[in-house]
């Protein structure tokens, strides 16, 4: 009997020290999260699914949600439908901005294939280089940023865009507008 005691003391120890390594770790994230809040959106060049150049200062004037993905996210993938409806609710207020981790896909045109069957109407960035997603230090897949009309970033969504979180991100830069 007391040899079972111990196998179970060494479980509880290892899953405690797990335990105890993502909340630090959660507690580090969250504060880097903060940290990224009121300085200003890194500056980019990239192209767009059309060949055309596209940069970030094209979007000075604009509220804007830069939403980093990739095919092989399937949590990425779930959420463009999401995406799509409220840039067509919301199209005179927010610009969605999608850049597309390129340099992971398999094959490019699983980019332009993905975007055609879902009917997205967004912008829809290449990142060949890695250069973008370098840069914001993406690490998870989506992470969303999102930028007032003077380029300053206000918030950062890693996970899932739900439509509550949209509409909480565009109160809140609302409320920061004055309106």
């Amino acid at each position: 009997m007391k040899k079972w005691w111990l196998p179970i003391i060494i479980i509880l120890l290892i899953g405690f020290t797990v335990w105890n390594q993502v909340y630090k770790q959660d507690s580090i994230e969250s504060t880097e999260e903060e940290s990224e809040v009121n300085k200003e959106a890194i500056p980019f060049e990239l192209m767009s699914l059309n060949n055309e150049v596209i940069q970030m200062k094209d979007y000075r004037g604009k509220k804007v949600f830069l939403n980093f993905w990739a095919t092989w996210c399937t949590v990425c993938k779930k959420e463009m439908p999401t995406m799509q409806q409220f840039q067509e609710k919301y199209k005179s207020e927010v610009e969605i901005v999608a850049i597309n981790f390129t340099s992971t896909e398999v094959k490019e045109e699983d980019v332009y294939e993905f975007i055609e069957n879902t009917g997205v109407t967004f912008d829809v960035l290449l990142d060949r280089e890695n250069q973008v997603h370098s840069a914001y230090g993406i690490l998870t897949y989506p992470t969303t940023y999102f930028i007032d009309e003077k380029g300053m970033i206000v918030g950062k969504q890693v996970g899932e865009l739900t439509e509550e979180t949209m509409e909480e991100s565009l109160n809140k830069m609302r409320k920061k507008d004055g309106i």
